[in-house]
């Protein structure tokens, strides 16, 4: 039954179009007649409506699993279920609408994409892909190929199709109802085999593969019975960096435990690598794209012949239907393509000889993996029972491949499998080992382009701040370490909040003024030396933030008799000096990266609410920039969606406001999406400690600096600016606080 233009369902969608058919159903655009649309614009109150109409009892079990699998996420790279209901025996799916296109198509197009793209696309994926290996209990996507991403109308990579998700351990062994050749790792063609967050790694890597060569890697099955190869990626793209063509190779092991010990593992590879220059390639244009496709610092760039006018033909109301944000959920022969008929006869072959020589050894019941040999040549296969993986036997270059470790020795490109000689029906076990690890790396990988942070700490007498710097690094297993910390100050009194001046060069802190001053805003050279006192004036003066051009420092300042809290600017030579603030209490300033908007906390009614003031610069001479009445940040509620805000920080692209939420005694980090439209999905809890404080972002806005107390203990700790990898920096008995990161001019 079809669903014609301006049907209402529900009493509350009212069908636009359809997008997409299936074999179970289809997918509509609606709009959702219950938005305010004086305060939701059009396009956002669109969504789209899955229907399923298989009566069989499997497909409604998987379309329940799918709804109720997604309802429960919450991330900005994953499509946001909002309804879900039953209507005369069909089943609806209500999530936000996507309205970009999906990156095969883009590939069908264009060809190979430029590498900064992909790599930026990659850092959004597998951030979603890390989100989702860890819920409780894990939920492993499984199809993770170009038709399953789609683009957002910013450019933002959304991983969609939940359909043969699986939820649970990964310990449990359970064969997908679907795959795609090409991207399914080989435990997924059975189901004696189990499929976990390693199998995601391996489909994340064919996706990578795929859009930097324009080719489908060489299916997992036809690759073990050796009637293909994995092509060297650099043979193809020789712009690509080797260290990008050996993480896409570990990711593509045959064998699950020789791939990265996690998603997170691999984006570090791929975006940090070894600071070996023997195989690099000179910088060159991206190649392979018959439309340039151009690239900023944190994203696509939005120019009017660019990027996006071609991700997005929604813009064109006469442009074709493009798919929906999650797939139709039709039957596994129409929706999942199934390997062409030498992969069938290749599997069938695989599990008649590789799975039926499983052995038992030992009492261990792990799966492991072994080498079954015909004719003098080894193929990875699962073999034993046995609580140790076997590695390959075999030549370096076999072993390398196979494992995904690169041979010892560099080359500029990985070479191709070599061929081998097909199976007889005389194929035996073969146990002996050749184990192949690579180089460790001679000095530690800095963090965020340059990894300078200062901090404040009482570690050097135990009882007074100083300022401190360290630096921060990657070790070879990929964990963050804090390394030759320094004291940067040794005058009397207590130190607090560092911050590092555009440039890098010079830094702002709060210390005592003197006698009768209270606290005041301190500016020194980065090396510590000439320390100058810019505010000297009544009260205390805390919470400094230097505008992005350099020329504004914002602090507050409680100098009134009654102790409200006032927002102020002034140069940093000490001249200009600015009130911004009138009667309102406002504090803890932060600029958006353009200068645009300037971000502080204002108490309205008892409550801390984010309100923001506009930069206008009258054609008269100004008095100043700022002299403009605030706004709400959230303009959805009076008192605002985001809780009670304190150090609100902007995020360098601009995309985001990171700020610490009280919630009784209880501090947590939070990050609000700007501008900020939709309140269920535009606020994002990162930490869950009991008193997490002072958020800073990196230079490169991939990671989180912030202050966290634990067991009575003030440390600094870091995570990912998706909440990932919380890691404590300092790990020490003394107060460590504070912490600013230097920016990379």
């Amino acid at each position: 039954m079809e669903l014609p233009p301006d049907t209402l369902l529900n009493n509350r969608y009212q069908i636009i179009r359809k997008l997409g058919q299936g074999g179970m159903g289809a997918v509509y655009l609606a709009l959702d007649s219950a938005l305010d649309k004086s305060l939701y614009p059009a396009r956002d109150a669109q969504v789209a409506v899955k229907v399923n109409r298989s009566p069989e009892a499997d497909g409604s079990a998987q379309f329940l699993q799918e709804a109720r699998l997604l309802a429960a996420l919450r991330h900005p790279n994953l499509p946001h279920v909002t309804d879900y209901f039953i209507l005369n025996g069909s089943q609806y799916l209500v999530m936000n609408y996507i309205a970009g296109r999906d990156l095969e198509n883009l590939l069908k197009e264009h060809g190979m994409l430029p590498l900064s793209l992909v790599l930026d696309w990659a850092r959004q994926l597998g951030h979603a892909l890390s989100y989702l290996h860890q819920q409780s209990p894990p939920v492993i996507h499984r199809d993770v190929k170009p038709a399953n991403v789609r683009l957002s109308s910013a450019g933002s990579a959304i991983l969609v199709d939940f359909g043969i998700a699986q939820v649970g351990d990964d310990n449990q062994a359970a064969a997908a109802m679907g795959y795609t050749s090409g991207y399914a790792p080989l435990e997924q063609y059975s189901g004696n085999l189990a499929t976990g967050p390693n199998s995601d790694q391996y489909s994340f890597a064919a996706l990578l593969y795929h859009l930097l060569t324009d080719r489908i890697p060489a299916d997992s099955v036809q690759r073990a019975l050796r009637q293909s190869n994995l092509a060297g990626l650099r043979s193809i793209r020789p712009d690509v960096p080797a260290y990008v063509q050996t993480a896409l190779e570990k990711a593509l092991s045959l064998r699950p435990d020789d791939r990265f010990a996690s998603i997170d593992d691999l984006l570090h590879a791929l975006h940090l690598p070894l600071p070996d220059t023997t195989n690099a390639v000179p910088a060159q244009a991206d190649s392979g794209s018959s439309t340039p496709l151009q690239v900023g610092p944190s994203g696509p760039a939005l120019s009017e012949a660019g990027m996006l006018s071609t991700l997005n033909p929604v813009q064109n109301p006469d442009a074709a239907p493009v798919r929906d944000a999650v797939s139709l959920s039709p039957t596994v022969a129409e929706s999942r393509p199934r390997p062409p008929n030498g992969v069938l006869i290749g599997g069938l072959g695989l599990l008649l000889i590789l799975f039926v020589g499983i052995v038992m050894v030992g009492g261990s019941g792990r799966l492991g993996w072994q080498t079954l040999a015909g004719a003098g040549n080894p193929v990875p296969v699962a073999a034993s029972l046995s609580g140790t993986p076997q590695p390959t036997a075999g030549t370096l270059g076999q072993a390398a491949e196979e494992s995904g470790t690169p041979p010892s020795s560099p080359s500029s490109a990985t070479p191709a499998e070599p061929p081998a000689p097909p199976l007889t029906a005389t194929a035996t076990l073969a146990v002996s080992a050749t184990v192949v690890t690579p180089p460790p790396s001679e000095t530690p990988l800095p963090l965020a382009r340059g990894g300078l942070v200062v901090f404040a700490s009482d570690r050097g007498d135990g009882q007074t701040l100083q300022l401190w710097t360290t630096r921060l690094t990657l070790t070879d297993s990929g964990q963050v370490a804090s390394n030759d910390a320094r004291q940067l100050t040794h005058s009397p009194g207590s130190k607090r909040s560092p911050v590092w001046s555009p440039d890098g060069r010079r830094l702002l802190y709060v210390a005592p003024g003197g006698e009768g001053l209270g606290l005041d805003i301190w500016l020194m050279n980065a090396d510590g030396s000439q320390p100058v006192n810019l505010t000297q004036r009544k009260g205390d003066d805390s919470e400094p933030a230097w505008s992005p051009d350099g020329n504004w420092i914002a602090f507050t300042n409680n100098g009134r008799d009654d102790k409200i809290r006032m927002l102020y600017l002034i140069h940093p030579d000490g001249s200009g000096l600015l009130r911004l603030s009138t009667e309102q209490e406002e504090f803890g300033a932060t600029w958006s990266p353009d200068m645009k908007l300037l971000g502080s906390v204002t108490i309205l009614g008892g409550a801390r609410i984010l309100y923001t003031r506009h930069r206008v610069i009258p054609s008269a001479t100004p008095v100043h920039d700022y002299f403009v009445t605030p706004q709400p940040f959230d303009h959805f509620a009076m008192l605002g969606n985001l809780g009670p805000v304190s150090e609100p920080a902007w995020s360098p692209d601009g995309g985001w406001v990171a700020y610490s939420r009280q919630n009784g005694s209880r501090h947590r980090i939070f990050l609000a999406r700007y501008p900020f439209q939709l309140p269920e999905k535009d606020i994002n809890a990162l930490t869950g400690g009991s008193v997490d404080t002072h958020p800073t972002w990196s230079p490169d806005g991939q990671w989180i600096l912030y202050n966290a107390i634990r067991q009575g203990n003030a440390e600094i700790y870091i995570m990912r600016a998706t909440g990932q990898l919380q890691t404590n920096l300092t790990l020490s008995p003394s107060r460590d606080l504070d912490a600013d990161w230097q920016p990379i001019p």
